[in-house]
């Protein structure tokens, strides 16, 4: 239901009618620029840093559907996926539009999440602007949000894009509700329009993170003040009970889409992260641990937007999963110290009542009363909560200072004062997303020995070759987790490395133990039994690894390799073409598959596989050799001795190319220039033998019998049991002259 607007002046004299900052559009404008560059530029540290190995990797680095760009492949994936245990196909798609112009240079993806950041800025400035008409509290409030240290998380952490986007949906909703709002008379064609828009931004929203949800319910808190849309007499919050629920009533009706879409998200996320195994169960963390953690978790929140100096990308539960109880209770006072007096003061300084419930209420899908993850809070969550805030606050100090010119200095001084805190604190925290290893030292720091950030921290030091270290903090996040599956996994991988093949089946097998359907270790397994020999057991795994994960294109690939080396060549193929869908820009999947394609004899698709190999690494020498093999069979001999001539420029001393090129020669006739090749092929060759028996034939075509001769010999040699060199050699001997018998 549409309903005509009561009323578009303010709720209390403390804020101005909504619009009435309009009054001077060019300093609106000034103003939203100049927070846009201020905050750009003070979070562009952020472009030095690199990927994280914390879900960077699902989101970006090894994804191979974002990794290829925007196609329509990548678009219907991105609706269809559930990665990441999320359902949120725009920021999928806002990911590979990133590798679409970057590739995976990490200061690209950055670059996106800075600017976001930097636009909601000046949205947030926008849309409290036009809400309450004031200028300068407006952008105190919207630069508090820019520049905070506690949003440097949702900023610098490519896997959160999903916040800083979704955001900016929220922020347009807000702005299109305004207009809506703004636009006064019955239900016409513009009002319809402009409500229309808010739905769909808000959808959009949604399908970048779900923890939009509460969106109806702040709409409901803006129709309050400073919209004063509820029914009452002008100015007057304390409206009587009856009329307010009268109205109340129209307007949550108003809502009805917005809840709807709102429930339906709800839906999606809880099947998506259920199925996923994001999401904890209650034998797993009881109720009333979640709800102690939640009202610990509200009083950090708070005291992290006034403190930010320890500030880490983790923060775990205790040890044995409850908070104590003075802890507890102490937490729950300090949220009563502070909703008592902000819902008693509502009629005089609704700002404080709106910004507190804003806070608290956007903070409800992530304060794990429905637990996602392991962590007790992050500071990503407190982006959206965060702006009620920073309302109350700013309002509230801007009352305190009065309205005179006689205070506006004391304000800026403040403003100064504040900006000089917050900024050293964000580019510090900015330093410590530099990359895995800062990142994770740093959280160990700040939250004390724990299994998640030792684990990390050993997989970033893995991921740069310092396998020794890595080891090392595997072992130590084992001894304080046994049943974690992922350092055991990766300490595999290390003993791998080092030959220390029982070790690593050890560990992949203890992996597998400490998390069923755990499909890396199933995969690595696959691997230890593909070095061992041992080929139906590497099936088993890779067939396993593949049903767990089936969008892994690594272990489609080694299931078509193992599959083949069992003559399976028709499933083999099937595999590697999977592999191909899943990462086109993997060569080694092309040259399998144009291997299996040669042995079928379909030689036109494996030149075709060879060549996709070579486009994707030009020096992939085997792919080339293999493709000049191919020119071969199909007698274009001039094709195929220019791709063996393309090796030998790079690698002259390589065998197969030298014999390959030779035996093309000696097919076009060219029997000096074989005989030359087969000369400098029996230096390098595994098979000198072969050499020497190619090389006297074309000495033959050449009529250098005397030197044929002497070659069949050292085949002979090298090879007693060479029946067609024994052969040439006789035939040789018994066309002899009497006088060179």
């Amino acid at each position: 239901m549409i309903i005509r607007l009561a009323s578009s002046k303010p709720a209390s004299s403390s804020s101005p009618a909504p619009g009435r900052g309009s009054q001077k559009p060019s300093l609106t404008i000034w103003i939203s620029l100049a927070l846009f560059f201020a905050v750009a530029l003070a979070f562009s540290p952020i472009l030095n840093n690199d990927f994280v190995n914390y879900d960077d990797g699902d989101y970006v680095t090894a994804n191979p559907h974002v990794r290829q760009g925007m196609s329509l492949d990548t678009v219907v994936w991105a609706f269809g996926a559930s990665s990441a245990s999320n359902w949120h196909p725009l920021t999928w798609l806002s990911h590979a539009l990133d590798c679409e112009f970057y590739d995976l240079k990490p200061w690209g993806h950055h670059l996106t999440s800075v600017l976001l950041h930097a636009a909601n800025a000046a949205l947030v400035f926008l849309l409290l602007q036009g809400l309450t008409g004031a200028v300068w509290r407006s952008a105190a409030a919207a630069a508090l949000f820019g520049i905070h240290p506690a949003h440097v998380e949702s900023v610098a952490w490519v896997s959160e894009r999903k916040d800083v986007l979704s955001t900016f949906f929220l922020l347009l909703t807000l702005l299109a509700y305004l207009q809506y709002v703004r636009t006064l008379g019955p239900p016409d064609s513009r009002r319809k329009f402009w409500f229309r828009l808010t739905l769909a931004l808000f959808v959009m929203g949604l399908m970048s993170k779900p923890m939009l949800v509460t969106l109806p319910f702040l709409l409901l808190l803006l129709d309050y003040w400073p919209l004063a849309r509820v029914s009452r007499p002008l100015g007057d919050v304390g409206a009587p009970a009856t009329a307010e629920q009268s109205t109340w009533r129209q307007l949550v009706v108003e809502k009805t889409p917005f809840f709807l879409a709102a429930a339906i998200s709800c839906v999606v996320t809880y099947i998506v992260q259920n199925q996923g195994g994001a999401m904890r169960s209650m034998a797993d963390l009881p109720l009333s641990a979640r709800i102690a953690n939640a009202l610990v978790a509200y009083s950090r929140y708070l005291a992290e937007l006034f403190f930010p100096a320890r500030l880490s990308v983790y923060y775990p539960y205790p040890a044995n999963g409850h908070w104590p109880g003075w802890q507890v209770a102490l937490a729950a006072l300090s949220l009563g110290f502070v909703s008592l007096p902000a819902i008693a003061v509502r009629r005089k300084r609704p700002y404080l009542t709106i910004g507190w419930l804003w806070f608290l209420g956007t903070l409800v899908p992530v304060i794990g009363l429905v637990q996602v993850g392991v962590q007790s809070m992050a500071d990503r969550y407190t982006y959206i909560p965060s702006i009620g805030a920073f309302l109350a606050l700013v309002w509230g100090v801007a009352e305190l200072l009065g309205e005179g010119r006689r205070y506006r200095p004391f304000a800026w001084a403040l403003a100064a004062v504040v900006s000089v805190i917050c900024l050293p604190l964000t580019w510090r925290q900015i330093g410590y997303w530099k990359n895995g290893e800062t990142l994770f030292r740093r959280a160990l720091v700040v939250t004390g020995e724990n299994c998640l950030p030792r684990y990390l921290l050993g997989d970033a030091l893995f991921k740069q070759g310092r396998l020794e270290q890595a080891g090392e903090e595997f072992k130590k996040s084992i001894n304080l987790r046994p049943n974690f599956a992922d350092p055991h996994n990766d300490l595999g991988m290390i003993y791998s490395r080092e030959n220390r093949h029982a070790e690593a089946v050890n560990q992949f097998e203890t992996a597998i133990q400490a998390q069923a359907g755990y499909a890396p270790a199933h995969y690595n397994l696959g691997l230890e039994f593909m070095t061992a020999g041992r080929l139906d057991d590497a099936l088993r795994q890779f067939e396993e690894a593949v049903r767990l994960k089936p969008d892994d294109a690594d272990s489609h690939k080694n299931l078509g390799v193992a599959l083949a080396t069992k003559g399976r060549i028709d499933q083999a193929m099937v595999e590697l073409k999977r592999a191909i869908i899943l990462q086109p820009q993997e060569g080694a999947s092309h040259f399998n598959l144009g291997i299996l394609l040669g042995m079928k004899a379909r030689f036109d698709d494996a030149i075709r596989e060879f060549q996709a190999a070579l486009a994707l690494k030009p020096d992939y020498v085997e792919a080339r050799n293999s493709l000049g093999i191919a020119f071969r069979a199909k007698d274009q001999l001039e094709d195929a001795a220019a791709q063996f001539r393309l090796v030998l420029k790079n690698q002259p001393g390589n065998p197969t190319a030298r014999e390959n090129l030779a035996d093309v020669l000696a097919m076009e006739g060219a029997f000096a220039e074989a005989a030359e090749n087969y000369a400098l092929a029996i230096k390098v060759a595994r098979d000198p033998a072969r050499d020497h028996f190619q090389l006297g034939m074309v000495l033959l075509r050449l009529n250098r019998r005397d030197e044929a001769a002497g070659h069949f010999t050292e085949a002979l040699k090298l090879r007693p049991n060479f029946p067609e060199a024994e052969q040439q050699l006789r035939a040789l001997q018994s066309t002899a002259s009497p006088s060179a018998k």
